[in-house]
């Protein structure tokens, strides 16, 4: 999964120290630009992978997130939903639960050999029949 992808890891450890430092800070007005990482693998494709990037890197993006110490701003093709910091934390917690369970990490692997064994069937070869005999 995500935890035993380094570059996933170093990403995810970086925004969590952030988002600590801004927790202890209340009353700071800083924040902090997030965009999901470029990903190649399934394991690397997960709603918390993000990087801290400067402003220049979310112009233009469909998809990005502000963290400041009131909480996380997510826009989304034009919309945005705001979360606590707390919220943002828990969720991510429970997200990475969520990620242990083995139905959750065997997911993709049952629903290809489902597809697999759905294909396989509908173009069995069919047992031949003979045909009469000619009279």
């Amino acid at each position: 999964g995500a935890d035993a992808n380094p570059a996933v890891a170093v990403r995810i450890r970086k925004w969590y120290q952030m988002l600590q430092v801004l927790k202890k800070e209340a009353d700071s007005v800083e924040f902090v630009y997030l965009r999901p990482a470029a990903a190649g693998s399934a394991a690397e494709r997960h709603p918390y992978n993000l990087e801290i990037v400067q402003h220049q890197a979310v112009a233009g993006l469909p998809h990005y997130y502000t963290m400041s110490s009131k909480g996380v701003t997510a826009f989304h093709e034009g919309n945005m939903e705001f979360v606590t910091l707390e919220q943002f934390e828990r969720d991510f917690f429970l997200h990475k639960q969520l990620m242990r369970l083995r139905v959750v990490k065997q997911f993709r692997l049952w629903k290809a050999f489902r597809l697999w064994r759905r294909w396989a069937r509908r173009f069995r070869p069919q047992p031949e029949v003979p045909l009469p005999p000619l009279t």
